[in-house]
């Protein structure tokens, strides 16, 4: 997960989200948002037995 967000972090120096919902699953959940440059986001985060993210899918609005 660090690795993740170095990455976003070193493309977007001043990233910042506008948080709108959070959804929870079994053994997921969804962060709903406004993203770089004003653009809406959801993103899946597959949880692992240790509730760690196994994997992590984004959409994002066109």
């Amino acid at each position: 997960m660090k690795t993740y967000f170095e990455i976003g972090l070193n493309a977007y120096p001043d990233l910042h989200f506008q948080l709108h919902h959070c959804f929870v699953g079994v053994d997921s959940f969804v962060i709903y948002y406004t993203s770089v440059k004003g653009r809406l986001a959801a993103e899946v985060f597959e949880l692992n037995e240790n509730n760690k993210a196994k994997r992590v899918l984004c959409n994002y609005k066109t």
